[in-house]
């Protein structure tokens, strides 16, 4: 069950396995916890829809795994 309103960004390196599977474990809690989940697009993470500019204003937590996101993907984000 999703609470309407409540969600949760993940931004991820693509190219830090562990972060990858950081995420997962992290989206099976808050999945169960009733949050919407979305990922940038480049973690391409099971289960988790991209999120684009539509969700800017739902997204209540944003958790960034794995240091530093390449520029593009922090440029898609924030523009």
């Amino acid at each position: 069950m999703i609470s309407q309103g409540r969600s949760i960004l993940f931004v991820v390196n693509p190219n830090r396995s562990d972060a990858r599977a950081a995420a997962d474990e992290l989206a099976d809690f808050f999945r169960a916890s009733g949050f919407a989940l979305y990922a940038n697009p480049e973690a391409e993470l099971s289960g988790i829809p991209d999120f684009d500019a539509q969700h800017l204003t739902s997204v209540e937590l944003a958790i960034v795994l794995g240091g530093d996101v390449h520029r593009s993907a922090r440029k898609e984000l924030y523009c």
